[in-house]
């Protein structure tokens, strides 16, 4: 069962996650504060998937409410895909602050209107939608490493890219560089000592990635209020609509 049972309130605050999905990629487009195509990168791409998956989610949560009236458990596509989606959020905001408070950065390249909206504001509302209208308990712990599938087939696309000699975009980085084939440097072997250093960044972000979605588990078991809970999502639809 969901914390709030207003299926007014789900609209709104999920036509706002989709709005400021939107948003912040038309921002993000326009400023233009990174080098290269900003689809490279991973934030942009899981915000894509973020503005699609709420777009389906605003519309499905009109149709209930004008259906089924205003007051229920408010619906989703699927738990699994939520639960994923919410996970991957949350670990690129952490992934993307952490980063941050470890490199140096000017303050405006930081504190632009999309970061604000991509890693502040976005994150924070969607955690809201989780917590408040998701049904909780069915989010299993062998579903917890499914989050690392989206920024592996990011990864993994960025490495065929990169193979084929695409040059991202043209910089002098200290001493290291010029020819820039990845969006992000800590992905590139010259810069960061080789290819073994590069696989223990990439190793790191995923179980960081992992440990992320682990607590979103067990977090969702503690909102769930029980301790198991043996009811599948789509179990749980049919006996709604009994």
């Amino acid at each position: 069962m969901s914390m709030n049972k207003n299926k007014f309130d789900a609209v709104i605050v999920r036509a706002i996650c989709f709005l400021c999905a939107v948003a912040g990629i038309v921002l993000r487009l326009t400023e233009n504060y990174l080098p290269g195509n900003q689809f490279a990168y991973f934030d942009v791409q899981l915000t894509l998937v973020v503005a699609i998956f709420f777009t389906a989610l605003t519309v499905i949560s009109i149709v209930d409410l004008v259906r089924h009236g205003g007051e229920g458990d408010s619906p989703t596509i699927s738990g699994v895909i939520h639960n994923v989606i919410v996970c991957a959020v949350a670990a690129d905001t952490v992934a993307f602050w952490a980063i941050s408070s470890w490199a140096v950065f000017p303050a405006d390249h930081l504190l632009t209107p999309s970061t604000i909206l991509l890693h502040g504001f976005l994150p924070a509302m969607i955690v809201v939608d989780w917590i408040l209208f998701l049904p909780h308990g069915r989010f299993r712990c062998y579903f917890t490493p499914l989050p690392l599938a989206l920024p592996a087939l990011s990864y993994s696309a960025l490495l065929i890219i990169a193979s084929g000699g695409y040059v991202f975009f043209e910089k002098q980085f200290g001493a290291y560089y010029r020819r820039v084939n990845y969006p992000y440097a800590f992905f590139e072997p010259d810069a960061m000592g080789g290819v073994g250093a590069v696989v223990g960044i990439v190793a790191l972000f995923a179980i960081g990635f992992f440990a992320i979605s682990v607590l979103l588990w067990l977090l969702d078991r503690a909102l769930s209020g029980k301790k198991t809970n043996k009811i599948s999502f789509y179990d749980a639809k049919k006996e709604k609509r009994k």
